[in-house]
């Protein structure tokens, strides 16, 4: 399981434009759903992930998910637009890749799908 898990792992972020550490997390999950016997693993990913996020958070790094918020040129990269019936034109409807500031300075902007409105 090791060898699938590694040829996953390099699948995945070969073919998202997403961040290398978003793209592994999302390998691990995709991996654990499958092999539920690779649970050590997965949680190992976890407790590093988090102490990432802590680490980040020590030195006052916020990360930018804006799922559902208006959008924001200032914090947003737009990607693309899309109908939606569900969320308002102009919101967020998905987070490609999650962005990042320190107080009022962007460090990479979160790339977004934005609502087009209702479908005409």
């Amino acid at each position: 399981w090791r060898a699938g898990y590694t040829d996953l792992v390099q699948t995945t972020l070969n073919s998202r434009g997403s961040s290398t550490w978003q793209s592994a997390i999302q390998a691990r999950d995709l991996f654990y759903e499958e092999h539920p016997e690779a649970k050590d693993i997965a949680e190992g990913f976890a407790m590093i992930a988090a102490q990432l996020k802590n680490a980040l958070a020590s030195h006052n790094v916020v990360e930018i998910n804006p799922v559902g918020q208006p959008f924001d040129p200032n914090e947003h990269e737009s990607l693309t637009s899309q109908p939606s019936a569900d969320v308002p034109e102009d919101h967020v409807i998905f987070v490609h890749r999650v962005g990042y500031k320190i107080g009022d300075r962007l460090l990479r902007p979160a790339s977004v799908v934005i609502s087009a409105g209702p479908a005409a």
